[in-house]
């Protein structure tokens, strides 16, 4: 086992010991150390930039060991005792979404107030002519 260590989390009751290290090679794996059971297990990650970008969580009773990116979107998911990789997928785009809705928004305001400025310079030509102004 050689490597930088890059981040770590341990579960709840303090038993395992979940460690991040990049190989001077650029792979990466985690180390799951059973601190009680005196058992440890490499699981080989695929090969990814910026490792230390990663931040290793423990989810579902401590159940997953989740590999996120800093900015909060999943990298993937090691299942505990099993040690099978998956991929999570972000969920459903709410930034997206967002913008999307904003940009409607926007849209139905200038709508809105382009009716508004038509119906009003409808309403002072009719005023206009009815006064024998036009």
């Amino acid at each position: 086992m050689v490597g930088y260590a890059m981040t770590r989390t341990t579960s709840a009751d303090g038993r395992w010991v979940y460690t991040l290290y990049q190989e001077p090679s650029g792979e990466s794996f985690v180390h799951a150390l059973d601190t009680v059971g005196a058992a440890a297990y490499c699981i080989d990650l695929p090969k990814t930039l910026g490792l230390y970008n990663i931040v290793l969580s423990l989810r579902n009773g401590d159940r997953t060991l989740a590999a996120d990116w800093r900015s909060g979107r999943p990298w993937l998911n090691v299942s505990v005792g099993t040690w099978r990789l998956s991929y999570p997928s972000a969920g459903f785009p709410w930034a997206w979404a967002g913008a999307g809705i904003g940009g409607a928004l926007a849209l139905l305001a200038a709508g809105v107030l382009f009716l508004r400025r038509h119906r009003r310079e409808e309403i002072e030509q009719h005023a206009g002519e009815e006064l024998g102004l036009a």
